[in-house]
């Protein structure tokens, strides 16, 4: 398994956090279980670790994996052929952004504050290629693999069985500014509605009308973990990013979340809204 790539073994640390939270176990209760240190256990967690498939075998049988389970992970540990999909589209994501995207797979909740964009997580294809041919940092060939990974993420985070708690607050311009023309943007708009509708997501709209507030400084993402590992801020910027999980940093991110969240409408309102501004006056 020495060759076994990175984000395979990342994949399998996180299938057995899994199997470790399904049996509501700690990592210290977990480590004394399996004969192994606390540091160990988080770092197979995270991927860091190789495993032989004599310590797959151990780990599947203490945590109570079904045999299905347990030859799924085996199959993994073993493959060099299969890759996961960010391998697969690694040309379209930039470095600094794949530790996020490892990040927002392990997550409980997901806070999001988009002062510009419409968020990369519910972004249509239109709206997606609209960005990007006014943009001249990226040809066709590279924007062409972002869309790729843009769309190849929302469907993997989409798909995977511990999807997490996704609150996402718009500022108005964003939705307003007309990306691709009114087609593209109403379509995005409409997406983000729908979005709204699933259990695990909950969209406001932060409106003009609420003037100055604390988030004006820009977009951010904050994430919360279980209760074994720190939440941590990112900061996207055209250059690169920033992580951040110091205390003090995460508690003001959070409080700016919650003012910005407590001023925000639901986006079921605001597109309610729009349709009302749209239709001719009598």
């Amino acid at each position: 398994m020495d060759d076994l790539p990175p984000f395979p073994r990342r994949a399998l640390g996180n299938s057995f956090r899994q199997l470790r939270e399904a049996r509501a176990w700690s990592i210290s209760h977990a480590a004394a279980a399996l004969g192994i240190s606390r540091a160990k256990l988080r770092a197979i967690e995270a991927g860091g670790t190789r495993l032989a498939i004599m310590d797959i075998v151990g780990l599947c049988r203490i945590y109570g994996a079904s045999t299905a389970q347990e030859r799924e992970l085996i199959a993994l540990a073993e493959s060099k052929e299969k890759h996961s999909w960010m391998e697969q589209y690694a040309g379209g994501i930039p470095r600094y952004a794949q530790k996020y995207i490892e990040m927002e797979r392990r997550a409980a909740r997901i806070f999001i504050y988009e002062s510009e964009f419409t968020t990369g997580l519910f972004q249509t294809e239109g709206y997606i290629r609209a960005n990007h041919e006014r943009d001249w940092l990226h040809d066709s060939a590279s924007s062409a693999k972002i869309l790729n990974a843009r769309l190849a993420r929302q469907h993997h985070l989409a798909m995977q069985p511990s999807r997490p708690a996704i609150h996402l607050i718009e500022n108005e311009a964003a939705l307003r500014r007309a990306v691709g023309g009114q087609e593209v943007t109403g379509e995005q708009i409409r997406t983000l509605r729908d979005a709204a509708g699933r259990e695990n997501v909950t969209i406001g709209v932060l409106p003009f009308s609420v003037g100055s507030h604390p988030a004006m400084a820009g977009s951010f993402i904050l994430i919360d973990f279980d209760a074994e590992e720190p939440p941590v801020v990112y900061i996207e910027t055209r250059a690169g990013c920033r992580y951040d999980s110091e205390p003090k940093t995460v508690e003001m991110y959070r409080k700016d979340f919650n003012e910005i969240e407590r001023l925000s409408v639901p986006i079921e309102e605001f597109v309610d809204d729009c349709m009302a501004e749209a239709q001719p006056q009598q």
